[in-house]
């Protein structure tokens, strides 16, 4: 593995896929696991909303799927849903 700034934040083609390299998984501070249900994620400076969905799950966060992601560094919201209850 080179020192390239694109192989340290995890840039290439297993970048945001739910089914990693061993070299991405290791980057990870916790395990992941699958889960996909709906989402809507929210811009924080605009409000623009997004559909989207989960595909994995992990203690530190999880991996969301959008057709039209938004810019690297954007603030968003994201609440999850089980039923009507906010998690």
């Amino acid at each position: 593995m080179s020192d390239s700034p694109a192989e340290k934040i995890g840039a290439g083609p297993a970048a945001g896929s739910s089914t990693t390299g061993a070299a991405q998984a290791d980057q990870r501070a916790t395990d992941r696991y699958p889960l996909v249900i709906s989402a809507e994620v929210t811009e924080g400076s605009t409000g623009a909303r997004l559909s989207a969905r989960t595909s994995d799950l992990g203690l530190r966060g999880c991996y969301i799927d959008m057709l039209n992601p938004f810019a690297r560094g954007t603030t968003v919201q994201s609440p999850a849903h089980s039923g009507k209850e906010v998690i």
